[in-house]
């Protein structure tokens, strides 16, 4: 008999069965990933073809389990593709200043240093609560990676 739930799988408490059903469960969860989205592709075809009569930006599907909604969120502006690294201020150079303005808003935005640790530990008493105020360090989940 094969294990088909978590709570039994672990109820074993056998870590090689765990590992097996894992890996057997994820590839069976990969495998009906891919075929929704094969059917996702389809269902926004079908409602592509709604849509564009009617002008709506969403329409539901109706099947007999339920209603499948399907929204055409409204075009925004994104980078190229291939010009991700692209460093958009230099667009700021580009045109004339009051142009850039309407366009972009500039954000300030920091991120931690890679060694934060080792840098927060050489600080002062203070300074470490002045940073702890803001700054926790959390803990990470450990991830698990199984075969495909």
């Amino acid at each position: 008999m094969a294990l088909t739930k978590a709570a039994e799988v672990i109820a074993t408490g056998n870590v090689e069965t765990a590992v097996d059903a894992a890996i057997s469960m994820n590839r069976e969860a990969a495998a009906l990933s891919k075929e929704v989205d094969g059917i996702k592709g389809f269902l926004r075809e079908a409602a592509g073809k709604v849509v564009a009569k009617d002008g709506t930006t969403k329409t539901d599907l109706a099947g007999t389990l339920g209603v499948a909604q399907v929204v055409f969120p409204v075009p925004s502006p994104g980078i190229v593709k291939g010009k991700e690294d692209t460093d958009v201020l230099a667009l700021k150079d580009a045109l004339p200043a009051e142009v850039f303005a309407s366009l972009f808003t500039e954000v300030k935005k920091v991120k931690f240093a890679e060694d934060f640790e080792e840098k927060l530990a050489t600080l002062t008493p203070q300074q470490k609560a002045v940073v702890g105020k803001l700054v926790e360090m959390k803990p990470a989940t450990p991830r698990v990676n199984l075969p495909k």
